[in-house]
């Protein structure tokens, strides 16, 4: 959250819970800052320099899911999308709705 705190996107994310080994906030529906949180939350998920989580096999990692228009649909957003794929993805999972 530190990178947040100092972004433009401050006042766009707000962390909400924090279950087991996923974190859920919510995020402006804005797809510069979904990008955002794609490329920078994301990035942090993989740390593992301390030694009580570095393991040699099994690497930390995540991806962004997006639920809309309920919690019930999650949209996973590939890491690195650019703007536009974050759209091809979304507007591709909505397309069944």
């Amino acid at each position: 959250m530190r990178t947040v705190r100092s972004s433009q996107f401050r006042l766009a994310i707000r962390p909400c819970a924090q279950i087991h080994d996923a974190g859920y906030a919510l995020i402006r529906d804005d797809v510069a800052v979904v990008k955002f949180t794609n490329d920078e939350l994301v990035k942090e998920v993989y740390w593992q320099e301390h030694p009580d989580i570095q393991h040699p096999d099994v690497k930390l990692g995540g991806e962004l899911g997006v639920f809309w228009p309920s919690w019930e649909k999650e949209i996973t957003i590939p890491n690195g999308a650019t703007e536009a794929e974050i759209f091809s993805t979304i507007d591709a999972a909505m397309s069944g709705v």
